[in-house]
């Protein structure tokens, strides 16, 4: 799996994807912008692997009613080009909860999970 940090042109990616996929190398978004990604990731979900988002960048958004990328068309092309999405910064449960029963996500990822929430004693 190569993780690309910055997202890269679309023409970029559509180039070198086949390439990625001979040797069998995914190819994963990190760090995207669920709103000001949106035309980008659409264009790109037939030569990606992975996508990723931080919850809070996801509830951010969503909390201040800006459009996130279209739900019902997006879950659709995330299922037709078999990508996998990542929600990741999961920190707590109300993290976890948002990610798992808002977001409805398959994957998530974070310290909380690495570190769950134990009783603490003073």
């Amino acid at each position: 799996m190569v993780e690309l940090d910055d997202l890269p042109e679309a023409d970029q990616i559509i180039r070198v994807a086949p390439r990625y996929r001979h040797f069998d190398l995914r190819i994963e978004l990190d760090n995207l912008d669920p709103i000001k990604d949106a035309e980008v990731i659409r264009a790109l979900l037939p030569t990606v692997d992975g996508l990723k988002f931080d919850v809070n960048r996801v509830r951010r958004a969503a909390e201040s009613g800006q459009k996130l990328v279209g739900k019902a068309d997006f879950r659709q092309a995330v299922a037709r080009y078999n990508v996998s999405v990542v929600v990741n910064g999961i920190e707590n449960s109300q993290d976890a909860a948002y990610a798992q029963e808002v977001l409805d996500a398959r994957y998530v990822q974070g310290y909380y999970y690495d570190r769950p929430e134990l009783p603490r004693f003073a």
